[in-house]
Parts: C-alpha cells; structure tokens; sequence
C-alpha cells in the first residue's frame, strides 16, 4: 500500500480555495466514473497503474467529524488516501456535521511520484464506488484540474467557483496560465493611453496543447474580419481592466450592492461572448438574437437538467468599434469618441447585470420561477397581468443605467430640442421644456420625448413609436428626478445655491436612488416607493400614486389635456427639477476652461471633467461577476429565492423553498416548443394601490422584457452627430424559439 500523509495537503487546499457564494441545487443527473483529462503521471513513471476506483468516505453524521480522507485502488493493487473537504449549505467549509446542514463533497485526486496511468495519452476515467456517488447528492460530477498543484479537484458542478480560482471551463478541463492582480482603485479619467498588446491569450490544456480564449468568446464573424492579435487585445482590455473596473466602481459607489454582494445577493460568475455582427447561426438562440449595439448584458430564466435556472452573459458587438485602413482591412479602434462611449457602455451594462440580481423581481418580471416558464407557454390574460404587474417599466431600467455613463456627453443635441432653442440659447424654461416634450417629434413618428412612449411595442395614433429617446433621455431625466426626490424625503436635496449660483450633487442623487434600489431589494415595489417618495400639491394631496401615474405624469403634472399655457410658476414639480439640472449642465458645457463637455453621469460630480470613468492602461480584477470560459449564458450564483423575494413594478416575491434551482414545469418537458410563444402584446390601463400590501397583484401598466437596439435616430432640426450616432449597449426584442430561453430582463 502507498502510504503519504493527506494532514499537511488538505491544510494547503483548505487555505486556497475561495468560497464563493454559490448554491447547492439539485440536479437530476448522476454518474459513477469521472473523465480526467489531466496528466496521468509522469511519463518516465516506473509503475503503471490502470482501474482506479476512489471509496472508504463516511457519509456526514450530525455531531461527528466529516471524513477527511478517501481511498484510491487500482488493479495492480496499490492504493493511497486522497484529501476529502466538504462545502455545507451555508456555503462554508466544515470539519464536523451539524444539524440542520447538507454537505457536498470535494475530492483532491493526485498521482504518486513514480506513478502514472496507462491509458493517461488521451485522458482516463476513475470509477467512483456507489456509496461515493450517493454523497454528491444526484448532482452532476466534473474534474477540474490545477496546474499549479497538480491536483485534480472532483467535485459537484455547483462546486466548480470555488476552486482554480473559479476560472475553469470544466469541457476543457483548462487551468489558468495568468497572474491574478490586485484590484485597482478606479479613478475618473481617461488617460488616453491603451493597453500594451498582450502575449498570446490561451488557457494551458494540462501541459499538452492550449485553448485559444478568441475560440472560448469569439463568434466566428469575428474571427473571420478581425485579427487574432485584435481579438486577444480585446479579451485581455475587457477581461482583465475594463470590465471588472466598472464592477468595482459600481461596487464603490453604491452601498447597496456592496452589502448585497456580501449578503449574497450579487451574483460572481458571468459569460462573455465576443461577435462581429450580430445573427450568429452557431445553434446558441443567445447568440442569433444579439444585435448590433455596443453592449448588453441578457439575464434570463432557462431550463437545463429539468430545472429552471437563471443566468446572465455579457455580449460585445466589435462592428461598432472597428474602423477600416486604406487597403481595406479592418482593425480596432483603441482610442477616440468611440472607444469611450464603448467603455461607458461597459458600466452601463454591468449596472443591468447587478439589478438582474438584486432587483430580479422587477428585471425579470416574475415571483416564481414556474411563471417565468408559463408565461411563455399559456399567455392568457392572467400570466400576462401578472407580468406586466411585475416587471418595472423599460423607462426606468434604462434610465437607471443611463444614469451611471456619458448620457448627457452622448446625446447632449436631444436635450437641447427640449430647450427649443439654438445652442446659443441662454437657458431651458419650464415651459418650453414641457412644449417641447409634448411636440418636438421627428417627422416620421408620432412620439419621441414622451416618457409613456418607452415600451418597444408602444403605438400611438396607429403608429409606432420608436422608444430609444424616451428611454435613454426622459427615461434618464425621470431617474434622476426620482433620486432627487428620496434626497428629499431624508432631508437632503440635491440642490443648493451659494451666492445665487445653483449646484446639483450627483452623490445625493445618486444616493436616493440607492435607497430606492435597496427598498425594493427587501420588498417594496416600486409603485410604494415612487408614492412614498411622492411631492404634494397645494392641497396636500400626492402627485403620484404609482409608476404609472409618475410615468404620465412626468413633466406635466397638473396638465389637464396636456395645457401648457400656464403661469411657470404654476409647473411643479418635476418641470422644475429637470429646467434646473439641464440649466446647470448647460452651464457647465459652456465653461471655457472645461476640455470636455459634462458627463452627466451620477458615479462622479457633475462638474468632473472626463470621458470615461475607466482606464484601458490598469489591470483590474473583481470578485462579483468575474468572466469565466463561456460564450454563453453562466447560471447566476444568487438563488431564485433570494433574488424573487424583493419587489417589481407593482407586487413584490415571496421567498422560494428551494435554495437555488427550481423544478421546471412538467408540461414543459413534454412540449418544449410551446415556450417559444410571443411575449403577449396586451396593456392593462389600471393603476395600483401602491398602499395595498406588496403581495396583491394590482394590474398596472409595464413593458415587454427583452430591448430594443439603443439607436439615436437623428432630428429634423439637431443633424445627429458624432454625440448621438452610435448604437449604445441594449438587447433585442425577440421571441425565443426551443422553449429554453424565458424573458430578458434587461
């Protein structure tokens, strides 16, 4: 028999595995063999060893010690004990069993010195015994190999984040062959320089050959208009610097998610997928629905093993930010107005991924699981009322991440068709702010500023109506009011005047707004908040008494038939706000000692003068949604459970039984085709009860799940320029095909 000492082993593993806040779902699938495509041993090994089969571990015992070591037998009859750890469902490491808690378990599999595997060329399996095999609890059971130990890691998929540095794509069994760095403190400013062009990006394959990371996220577009070398400066500028800084800043920056991501409620894991042009036909549904957009981030439910699971990726459109040289050859652009506004849109979209998680209620527009599935399958009037109850109106998710880029930099020629005015105008007035939200249209729509007007499928007069400024300007306009409006509420408003010149603080705004997201994380809806957080009229009574009302509202409160041939004394209040924070961005614009014009996001103070909050030339890393070997959708690692118990539009979730993935709906398996139905195009005009408890559905007014491409269409009178040209960041509307794909929340 083998003999080696596990004691000293297992205190090193204990030491380097990360717990991650992950889950423990149950899955149905089970094995009794392992695939192991690590290095069997050396290759000049004096003893070969062939059917290996792993036993002798004791099931956990309340009150007892867990079993720390396991046994590996092969044919020839050698044997030697391998290290065991356990992860309890409280998502920590555990020597002993307690009461109450369910224990997985992680095998640390080696080959002695001197040892090797006969069938090793090509990868060999390992037999588990069947009382192994019961302790994994019926989950699927991969290996995940460290090249830096040699270990090999046998472990429960739910498992797969918490070892190699939760960066292991486990088809590939791929170490990481890259240096972790420290996170970077994000400064605001763009220094204008660019990454250096970074060696060559591949993933180890366990010493023998190496995975291309431009074969693990690019579409086949992309690598067939863009270089190699391109395609790695890219993986390398978003994996390892932008990316997780514009985590970090969201993490800085608002309170809320920072103590969510410590409670849990942020998710750590995300996919990547990198395309030239949109339309991909690889047989991936998340990647022949993107668009041509700077970015998105798409979070849905889905179905995998008979469970209904939710995850998120993050895609990047390279055709907005290539330029073309004289011989015709494409290249990318790593400097310029372009790669700024790519980087603002970065923040932008991982702003949606961090309300995917901590707002899911509202972003995915259910409280169950189950009816994230049945919507799609039977869209009576019943699952389509509760949808739209639920899921918070397009105007305010992407006003919300509008508020933390370049917005005012990036379409700073439609806020000044609110003014009515040239550029040489001397300032916004409430009244032509409000003519002109009601009339100033493009010729060929019959809406544009109209903040009802921001659902992709909205008509008007029988017509279409394109959403994009409603949602991205007034949309943006109307958050920023809202935050205004809880500074307020806790005695602090935004603006103040020191000898008669007006400021506005974005941290104040920035801080209501976080109030508003944390309240609905623990159950508000966002109807409560808005009428909570209401102003009153003369006569004390509330201007607002939900979304809806605010949302037709806005600008016009007090308009009977939309009359603006009022006294501007008379607009109140958000008329006010909004002429008061355009008059000081104005302002700001016009300082001639200024290099840039305003950014207008809340991240930094308004009179900060930079293009991007990012910096290309700094490596990052970040603990929360951290980019891992997958081109595709990656299952969040916040349970249904927890993220549906918070609030939506109109009626808040209750927390779930299970701790992470829920049973999919039998019907579903039987007909998954059914799933591919249209999101229902119905509207319900009432108002809800923002005083009836949170768990009533009150049917009110929302929006379809999935986006619209963010085009700026250009003005009859403002010719678009480079500010408003590009396509900015958003997700497509589209039904999803094969039942597996369920409603984008963002």
């Amino acid at each position: 028999m083998l003999k080696r000492t596990t004691r000293k082993l297992i205190c090193i593993i204990l030491c380097t595995v990360l717990v991650a806040t992950t889950c423990l779902p149950s899955l149905a699938f089970a094995q009794e063999t392992v695939r192991m495509n690590s290095q069997g041993g050396a290759s000049d090994a004096e003893r070969q060893l062939s059917q290996l089969v792993i036993d002798d571990v004791s099931a956990p015992q309340a009150g007892s010690a867990l079993d720390d070591t396991a046994k590996v037998s092969s044919a020839e009859g050698e044997s030697w004990d391998i290290p065991v750890m356990w992860v309890g469902s409280n998502m920590e490491l555990a020597t002993t069993a307690e009461e109450g808690q369910a224990y997985l378990p992680a095998l640390a599999f080696y080959i002695p010195d001197g040892y090797a595997v006969a069938e090793s060329t090509d990868g060999y399996t390992v037999e588990l015994s069947d009382s192994l095999t019961q302790l994994f609890g019926g989950q699927e059971i991969i290996s995940v190999y460290d090249a830096s130990t040699g270990i090999t890691y046998i472990i429960p998929a739910s498992l797969r984040g918490l070892f190699a540095r939760g960066n292991t794509n486990e088809e590939e069994q791929a170490s990481i062959d890259v240096g972790d760095e420290e996170s970077t403190q994000v400064d605001p400013g763009n220094t204008g320089q660019v990454p250096a062009e970074p060696a060559p990006a591949k993933r180890k394959q366990n010493g023998k050959k190496s995975v291309s990371l431009v074969d693990i996220y690019c579409s086949q577009t992309a690598k067939d208009e863009l270089s190699t070398s391109d395609l790695e400066w890219v993986i390398d500028l978003i994996i390892n610097k932008l990316q997780p800084q514009a985590v970090n800043l969201l993490l800085e920056k608002f309170p809320a998610f920072k103590q969510g991501f410590e409670e849990g409620k942020i998710g750590r894991e995300i996919g990547l997928y990198i395309y030239y042009e949109h339309g991909d036909r690889d047989g991936d549904i998340n990647h022949e629905s993107a668009e041509s957009a700077l970015a998105y981030v798409r979070g849905r439910h889905f179905v995998s093993n008979g469970t209904v699971h939710y995850g998120y990726m993050l895609g990047v459109d390279l055709e907005s930010i290539t330029g073309e040289d004289k011989s015709g050859k494409l290249y990318i652009l790593k400097d310029g107005k372009e790669f700024e506004t790519f980087q603002n849109t970065l923040v932008h979209e991982m702003f949606h991924a961090f309300m995917d998680d901590y707002n899911r209620t509202g972003m995915a527009g259910t409280t169950t699981p189950e009816h994230a599935i049945t919507e799609l399958m039977t869209p009576d009037e019943e699952a389509i009322a509760r949808y739209k109850n639920t899921h918070y109106p397009v105007w305010f998710i992407e006003g919300t991440a509008s508020a933390v880029e370049n917005t005012y930099q990036y379409r700073r020629s439609f806020f000044e068709l609110l003014a009515g005015a040239s550029q040489s105008y001397a300032a916004y007035t409430p009244e032509a702010i409000v003519q002109n939200y009601l009339t100033r249209i493009p010729s060929d729509k019959v809406a544009y500023f109209l903040l009802e007007a921001s659902s992709p499928d909205a008509t008007a007069n029988g017509e279409s109506v394109d959403p994009s400024v409603s949602q991205y300007v007034s949309g943006y306009l109307a958050v920023l009011y809202l935050g205004e409006l809880a500074a307020r509420q806790a005695g602090d408003s935004s603006i103040s005047q020191t000898g008669g010149v007006t400021t506005i603080s974005s941290d104040k705004i920035r801080m209501g707004l976080n109030s508003i997201l944390e309240r609905m994380n623990k159950g508000e809806t966002l109807d409560q908040v808005i009428y909570s957080i209401s102003p009153t009229d003369a006569a004390g009574n509330k201007y607002y008494g939900s979304s809806l009302e605010f949302e037709r509202t806005f600008l016009l409160e007090g308009r009977e038939g939309g009359n603006v041939n009022i006294p501007a004394a008379a607009l109140a209040p958000s008329a006010q706000f909004v002429c008061t924070f355009l008059n000081y961005m104005h302002a700001l614009a016009l300082d001639p000692s200024r290099t840039n014009m305003p950014n207008g996001s809340i991240l930094f103070g308004f009179d900060e003068d930079f293009t991007s909050p990012l910096d290309p030339s700094k490596d990052a890393t970040s603990e929360a949604y951290k980019i891992v070997d997958s081109n595709t959708a990656v299952e969040s690692t916040v349970p249904d459970s927890t993220a549906l118990a918070g609030g939506g539009k109109s009626q808040s979730g209750t927390p779930l039984t299970t701790t992470q993935s829920q049973p999919a709906d039998p019907a579903l398996q039987e007909n998954p085709e059914a799933a591919a139905a249209e999101q229902p195009d119905a509207r319900s005009e009432s108002v809800a009860d923002p005083t009836a408890s949170s768990g009533v559905m009150a049917d009110s007014q929302s929006e379809p799940a999935e986006q619209p491409g963010e085009g700026t269409p250009a003005s009859p009178e403002v010719p678009a320029s480079n500010e408003a040209s590009h396509s900015q960041g958003e997700e497509p509307a589209q039904p999803e095909p094969a039942g597996q794909q369920l409603p984008d929340a963002a």
